[in-house]
């Protein structure tokens, strides 16, 4: 007797896949889901090697929906000048009642496009930031 689960294959998948690597392949297609780096239409990714202050200073954090939750207000760097974390003003008004917090850099998606326009994506809601502590600066 054969284990049918086992052997049935997605349909959706090119031959000679596994449904293990259809799923991956699925979930790095689609935009801004858990877990992957897809960028919306008209973004190409920043390499480290680009970051600056001056590029990440302001920009707007958005969450996997793309809705902007938060604005990045400072970095932190390392003695070399390399960022670890990014410091967000998430919630309030033109800046007032807005919470700080930090993040590592390493849980954000640095885009621009070709206009220039820099935007971060980050995977945690805004109510999950606003849950972080609050960064002292």
């Amino acid at each position: 007797m054969t284990d049918q689960a086992a052997t049935t294959a997605d349909p959706t998948a090119a031959p000679g896949t596994t449904e293990d690597q259809a799923a991956a392949e699925t979930l790095t297609q689609d935009p801004l889901t858990e877990g992957t780096t897809a960028l919306p239409e008209g973004y190409a990714a920043v390499g480290s090697e680009e970051l600056t202050s001056e590029l990440l200073t302001g920009a707007n954090v958005h969450d996997s929906t793309d809705a902007s939750i938060a604005e990045v207000s400072d970095l932190v760097l390392t003695a070399d000048g390399q960022v670890t974390d990014v410091v967000l003003d998430v919630g309030g008004f033109l800046g007032i009642g807005a919470k700080t917090v930090a993040i590592p850099m390493d849980r954000l998606t640095v885009a621009r496009t070709e206009a220039g326009d820099v935007t971060l994506w980050v995977d945690m809601t805004k109510d999950e930031l606003k849950a972080l502590p609050d960064h002292a600066m």
